[in-house]
């Protein structure tokens, strides 16, 4: 699970708000920073700048190119109003950029609410190009925390004593119970941090995924989270590996019980 974060280009003037979007992408570790060169014009001119340059390196960059000449891009909303010539430019190189990027599947536009018409409340940002078009979340900022609460409002939450009923399966004709090594009722840090790196391996084009998966190293077995509604999850040890994924398997390099 990876995001795809495009910050837009006069929050690259305020300090304050871009400083608690990069902690943001640093903390989290999936999230990427969609970057140009051309924005260093906008962080020499900081008092800060050293902080942010620092920032940058800790956190995982993606590059856009300038889109082609005859390349024409459209926002709905417009968020082109009220932009300097070569500023428009560059949001444009970022709107083609995103159009033609189809991984990560999970984008964001985050722009502060001092861009927007007054009114606007739409969680989504429409961007074409010709015949590419592609709707993505939309985050319009008050202080540079509305990008962590969105973060955190799409996050997986550990439920398992809530569906703890529901941890039963059947081999063959038999109905028994799962178990989950990991989770401990009273101290469910070690869970709770599968489950985040289970979601963070998932690359699912479906918010929240139906099940997601991760190697449980303590315990030497496979654990699959399966969603209960809510962004709420449960989780079981796996009793059969060909029920993983491949890609999970090669990624931990585990292939039989």
């Amino acid at each position: 699970m990876y995001w795809l974060v495009a910050i837009d280009i006069k929050i690259w003037e305020d300090f304050s708000m871009l400083n608690k979007i990069l902690s943001c992408a640093k903390e989290e570790k999936m999230i990427g920073v969609l970057f140009n060169d051309n924005l260093y014009d906008k962080i020499n001119k900081l008092p800060e700048n050293w902080l942010i340059y620092k920032m940058l390196s800790e956190i995982d960059l993606d590059p856009f190119e300038d889109r082609p000449p005859s390349a024409n891009v459209i926002f709905s909303p417009n968020i082109l109003n009220g932009l300097k010539e070569d500023e428009k430019s560059i949001t444009k190189n970022i709107g083609y950029s995103i159009l033609k990027r189809n991984e990560p599947p999970h984008k964001l536009y985050d722009i502060s609410k001092l861009r927007v018409n007054t009114g606007t409340v739409s969680d989504f940002l429409s961007i074409s190009s010709g015949k590419l078009r592609k709707n993505i979340s939309l985050i319009i900022e008050t202080d540079g925390e509305d990008i962590v609460k969105h973060i955190e409002k799409n996050s997986p939450k550990l439920e398992q004593a809530k569906h703890i009923a529901q941890q039963t399966r059947y081999l063959g004709k038999r109905k028994v119970a799962s178990t989950f090594k990991a989770w401990d009722p009273r101290d469910e840090s070690y869970a709770e941090e599968l489950l985040k790196k289970a979601f963070k391996d998932s690359d699912s084009n479906v918010l929240p995924p139906s099940s997601i998966y991760i190697w449980d190293s303590k315990n030497e077995t496979y654990v699959r989270f399966l969603h209960s509604g809510n962004w709420e999850y449960h989780g079981h040890d796996v009793e059969d590996y060909n029920e993983v994924p491949d890609k999970i398997k090669k990624r931990y390099n585990h292939w039989k019980k």
